[in-house]
Protein backbone atom coordinates (compact mmCIF):
# COMPACT_ATOMS: atom_id res chain seq x y z
CA UNK A 1 0.00 0.00 0.00
CA UNK A 2 1.40 3.36 -1.42
CA UNK A 3 1.87 6.06 1.29
CA UNK A 4 0.47 9.48 1.39
CA UNK A 5 2.10 12.82 2.43
CA UNK A 6 5.57 14.77 1.64
CA UNK A 7 8.08 12.61 0.33
CA UNK A 8 10.54 11.33 3.51
CA UNK A 9 13.72 9.56 2.96
CA UNK A 10 16.60 8.12 5.10
CA UNK A 11 19.68 9.18 5.52
CA UNK A 12 21.19 6.35 3.42
CA UNK A 13 19.13 7.16 0.23
CA UNK A 14 20.77 10.45 -0.71
CA UNK A 15 18.69 13.11 -2.35
CA UNK A 16 21.84 14.19 -4.76
CA UNK A 17 23.19 12.19 -6.95
CA UNK A 18 25.89 12.70 -9.52
CA UNK A 19 27.46 15.99 -9.03
CA UNK A 20 26.54 19.44 -8.64
CA UNK A 21 27.47 19.73 -12.99
CA UNK A 22 25.16 16.36 -13.91
CA UNK A 23 22.38 18.58 -11.87
CA UNK A 24 22.80 16.25 -8.79
CA UNK A 25 19.94 18.18 -6.68
CA UNK A 26 17.50 16.88 -9.16
CA UNK A 27 15.58 14.73 -6.23
CA UNK A 28 16.50 17.27 -3.50
CA UNK A 29 14.74 19.67 -5.29
CA UNK A 30 11.88 17.17 -6.28
CA UNK A 31 11.39 16.02 -2.81
CA UNK A 32 11.22 19.89 -1.94
CA UNK A 33 8.13 20.88 -4.77
CA UNK A 34 7.00 17.59 -6.28
CA UNK A 35 7.04 18.96 -9.30
CA UNK A 36 7.12 15.88 -11.86
CA UNK A 37 7.39 17.98 -14.70
CA UNK A 38 10.21 19.98 -13.21
CA UNK A 39 12.04 17.28 -12.26
CA UNK A 40 11.88 15.31 -16.12
CA UNK A 41 13.02 18.32 -17.96
CA UNK A 42 15.92 18.63 -15.53
CA UNK A 43 16.48 14.59 -15.53
CA UNK A 44 17.18 15.23 -19.95
CA UNK A 45 19.66 17.96 -19.11
CA UNK A 46 21.64 15.37 -17.19
CA UNK A 47 24.86 13.49 -18.62
CA UNK A 48 24.87 9.97 -18.74
CA UNK A 49 26.15 8.79 -15.62
CA UNK A 50 23.57 12.02 -13.77
CA UNK A 51 20.89 10.34 -15.46
CA UNK A 52 21.84 6.63 -14.52
CA UNK A 53 22.17 7.53 -10.77
CA UNK A 54 19.02 9.48 -10.60
CA UNK A 55 16.96 6.63 -12.12
CA UNK A 56 18.40 4.21 -9.64
CA UNK A 57 17.41 6.77 -6.84
CA UNK A 58 14.32 7.46 -8.31
CA UNK A 59 13.43 3.55 -8.32
CA UNK A 60 14.54 3.05 -4.75
CA UNK A 61 12.10 5.78 -3.62
CA UNK A 62 8.97 4.50 -5.52
CA UNK A 63 10.10 0.88 -4.17
CA UNK A 64 10.01 2.54 -0.51
CA UNK A 65 5.99 3.71 -1.74
CA UNK A 66 6.17 7.07 -2.57
CA UNK A 67 3.12 8.04 -5.09
CA UNK A 68 4.48 11.19 -6.38
CA UNK A 69 8.31 9.43 -7.31
CA UNK A 70 6.41 6.64 -8.48
CA UNK A 71 4.65 9.10 -11.16
CA UNK A 72 8.18 10.11 -11.79
CA UNK A 73 9.58 7.07 -12.17
CA UNK A 74 7.19 6.47 -14.73
CA UNK A 75 7.64 8.67 -16.82
CA UNK A 76 11.08 8.73 -17.22
CA UNK A 77 10.67 4.94 -18.20
CA UNK A 78 7.96 6.36 -20.78
CA UNK A 79 9.46 9.26 -22.04
CA UNK A 80 12.42 8.13 -22.06
CA UNK A 81 11.38 4.84 -23.58
CA UNK A 82 14.11 2.61 -21.49
CA UNK A 83 12.13 -0.35 -22.46
CA UNK A 84 11.87 -0.37 -25.65
CA UNK A 85 15.46 -2.08 -26.82
CA UNK A 86 14.30 -5.18 -25.01
CA UNK A 87 11.13 -5.07 -26.34
CA UNK A 88 12.22 -4.48 -29.90
CA UNK A 89 15.11 -7.53 -29.48
CA UNK A 90 12.02 -9.75 -29.22
CA UNK A 91 9.03 -8.00 -31.39
CA UNK A 92 9.71 -6.24 -34.81
CA UNK A 93 6.16 -5.00 -35.31
CA UNK A 94 6.22 -1.54 -34.26
CA UNK A 95 2.19 -1.81 -33.08
CA UNK A 96 2.74 -4.94 -31.36
CA UNK A 97 6.11 -3.62 -29.42
CA UNK A 98 4.27 -0.39 -28.66
CA UNK A 99 1.59 -2.02 -27.03
CA UNK A 100 4.16 -4.35 -24.75
CA UNK A 101 5.69 -0.98 -23.61
CA UNK A 102 2.06 0.09 -22.48
CA UNK A 103 2.35 -2.92 -20.82
CA UNK A 104 5.42 -2.45 -19.12
CA UNK A 105 4.75 0.26 -17.41
CA UNK A 106 2.02 -1.15 -15.73
CA UNK A 107 3.72 -4.45 -14.93
CA UNK A 108 6.49 -1.97 -13.33
CA UNK A 109 3.75 -0.02 -11.03
CA UNK A 110 2.38 -3.55 -10.27
CA UNK A 111 5.45 -4.63 -9.02
CA UNK A 112 8.09 -1.91 -8.56
CA UNK A 113 8.03 -3.08 -4.70
CA UNK A 114 9.25 -6.30 -5.56
CA UNK A 115 12.64 -4.62 -6.85
CA UNK A 116 15.39 -5.78 -4.50
CA UNK A 117 18.32 -3.79 -5.45
CA UNK A 118 20.31 -6.40 -6.40
CA UNK A 119 21.05 -5.53 -9.78
CA UNK A 120 20.51 -1.57 -10.94
CA UNK A 121 16.96 -0.67 -11.71
CA UNK A 122 17.59 -0.44 -16.02
CA UNK A 123 18.58 -4.63 -15.69
CA UNK A 124 15.35 -5.53 -13.49
CA UNK A 125 13.59 -3.15 -16.02
CA UNK A 126 15.00 -4.61 -18.78
CA UNK A 127 14.21 -8.10 -17.82
CA UNK A 128 10.77 -7.13 -17.05
CA UNK A 129 10.30 -6.28 -20.58
CA UNK A 130 11.35 -9.30 -22.06
CA UNK A 131 9.31 -11.21 -20.04
CA UNK A 132 6.16 -8.96 -21.43
CA UNK A 133 7.75 -9.13 -24.93
CA UNK A 134 7.63 -12.86 -25.03
CA UNK A 135 4.43 -13.22 -23.26
CA UNK A 136 2.53 -11.06 -25.87
CA UNK A 137 4.20 -13.13 -28.89
CA UNK A 138 3.43 -16.05 -27.28
CA UNK A 139 -0.18 -15.08 -26.81
CA UNK A 140 -0.38 -13.37 -30.22
CA UNK A 141 0.78 -16.24 -31.77
CA UNK A 142 -2.01 -18.12 -30.20
CA UNK A 143 -5.03 -16.16 -30.73
CA UNK A 144 -6.02 -17.92 -34.35
CA UNK A 145 -6.43 -20.84 -32.41
CA UNK A 146 -7.82 -20.03 -29.58
CA UNK A 147 -11.27 -19.50 -28.36
CA UNK A 148 -10.90 -16.52 -25.75
CA UNK A 149 -7.99 -16.08 -23.98
CA UNK A 150 -7.28 -17.27 -20.46
CA UNK A 151 -6.70 -14.40 -17.49
CA UNK A 152 -3.01 -15.43 -17.88
CA UNK A 153 -3.37 -14.47 -21.21
CA UNK A 154 -5.04 -10.87 -20.87
CA UNK A 155 -2.74 -7.81 -21.30
CA UNK A 156 -1.87 -6.06 -18.70
CA UNK A 157 -3.34 -2.77 -20.44
CA UNK A 158 -6.26 -4.40 -20.86
CA UNK A 159 -6.85 -5.63 -17.70
CA UNK A 160 -6.49 -2.36 -16.20
CA UNK A 161 -9.26 -0.55 -18.57
CA UNK A 162 -11.75 -3.51 -18.08
CA UNK A 163 -11.03 -2.60 -14.17
CA UNK A 164 -11.94 0.89 -14.72
CA UNK A 165 -15.03 0.83 -17.14
CA UNK A 166 -16.81 -1.69 -15.01
CA UNK A 167 -15.80 -1.44 -11.26
CA UNK A 168 -17.06 1.46 -9.23
CA UNK A 169 -15.14 1.40 -6.34
CA UNK A 170 -12.28 2.36 -8.90
CA UNK A 171 -13.79 6.34 -9.03
CA UNK A 172 -12.06 7.06 -5.68
CA UNK A 173 -8.86 5.86 -7.04
CA UNK A 174 -9.70 7.93 -10.32
CA UNK A 175 -10.05 11.17 -8.23
CA UNK A 176 -6.38 10.91 -6.79
CA UNK A 177 -5.04 11.01 -10.34
CA UNK A 178 -3.45 14.19 -11.50
CA UNK A 179 -5.76 15.34 -13.97
CA UNK A 180 -3.75 15.58 -16.86
CA UNK A 181 -3.97 11.66 -16.66
CA UNK A 182 -7.45 11.04 -15.36
CA UNK A 183 -9.27 13.16 -17.69
CA UNK A 184 -7.97 10.87 -20.69
CA UNK A 185 -8.25 7.95 -19.11
CA UNK A 186 -11.61 8.88 -18.37
CA UNK A 187 -12.07 9.50 -21.49
CA UNK A 188 -10.73 6.46 -22.76
CA UNK A 189 -11.48 3.66 -20.58
CA UNK A 190 -14.78 4.99 -19.12
CA UNK A 191 -16.16 7.04 -22.75
CA UNK A 192 -14.96 4.84 -24.76
CA UNK A 193 -13.32 7.58 -26.87
CA UNK A 194 -10.98 7.23 -29.17
CA UNK A 195 -7.26 8.62 -29.05
CA UNK A 196 -8.15 10.79 -31.76
CA UNK A 197 -11.07 12.23 -30.50
CA UNK A 198 -9.54 12.53 -27.32
CA UNK A 199 -7.02 14.55 -28.57
CA UNK A 200 -9.06 16.77 -30.43
CA UNK A 201 -10.91 17.30 -27.15
CA UNK A 202 -8.48 18.02 -24.78
CA UNK A 203 -6.09 19.80 -27.90
CA UNK A 204 -3.30 17.94 -27.08
CA UNK A 205 -1.21 15.85 -29.72
CA UNK A 206 -2.34 12.07 -30.78
CA UNK A 207 0.96 10.84 -29.04
CA UNK A 208 0.83 12.71 -26.00
CA UNK A 209 -2.50 11.39 -25.42
CA UNK A 210 -1.39 7.82 -25.53
CA UNK A 211 1.39 8.40 -22.77
CA UNK A 212 -0.95 10.31 -20.18
CA UNK A 213 -3.33 7.12 -20.69
CA UNK A 214 -0.77 4.54 -20.65
CA UNK A 215 0.85 6.34 -17.14
CA UNK A 216 -2.33 6.70 -15.89
CA UNK A 217 -3.42 3.49 -16.12
CA UNK A 218 0.17 2.44 -14.63
CA UNK A 219 -0.38 4.70 -11.63
CA UNK A 220 -4.14 3.30 -11.48
CA UNK A 221 -2.68 -0.61 -11.24
CA UNK A 222 -0.20 0.64 -8.47
CA UNK A 223 -3.22 1.76 -6.32
CA UNK A 224 -5.88 -1.64 -7.12
CA UNK A 225 -2.97 -3.62 -6.61
CA UNK A 226 -2.02 -7.22 -8.91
Amino acid sequence: MFRTGPVSLSPPHSLVVGTESDGGQLLDEFKSTGDVGRAASRFASLSDTGQRRAIEATAEMARDGDPPTLELLLLLVDRHRLAVPSVRRVIADDGLAEEVVQDVLIVVAEQITTFRGDSSFRTWLFGVARNQARHHLRSHLRKPQAAELTPDDERPTARISSIVAQRQDVEAMLATLPEHYRRPVVMRDVDTMTYEAIADTLGIELGTVRSRIARGRALLAARIGP
